[in-house]
Order: structure tokens, then sequence, then C-alpha cells
């Protein structure tokens, strides 16, 4: 099953908050793992180019 990695930071920020633990912490927890799991995949220059594009994107849709 392919997700994006916002989607997967979300989903381990819901397990995490299920098991206890604060949202905000769950959320931290969350994008840890999502970048993890990018570096992992597109290795540290990719997902620094993957970053910047998003940034990219996000200040032309504002």
């Amino acid at each position: 099953m392919k997700i994006g990695f916002a989607a997967l930071k979300g989903r381990v920020a819901q397990e995490y908050e299920k098991k206890g633990m604060s949202a905000d912490r769950a959320k931290e927890v969350g994008a840890a793992v999502a970048a993890k799991v990018g570096r992992e995949k597109y290795g540290t220059a990719g997902m620094a180019r993957k970053a910047k594009l998003g940034m990219l994107k996000k200040k032309k849709e504002d």
C-alpha cells in the first residue's frame, strides 16, 4: 500500500494517541517517523529537494 508522508504522519500520530500519548507529542513522533522513512527511501538530499518543492508549492498557494 502506498501512502503519502502526511498520511503516514497522521496514522502514526493516531496510533500513539491511542496508546495514551499526548496529541502534541504524538504529532512530533509521527513527523519524525515520516521523515525517517523518507530519508531511507529518497536519501537526505532527495528529502531536502522534496521539502524545498513543497515549501515553494505552499508559498504559491498562499
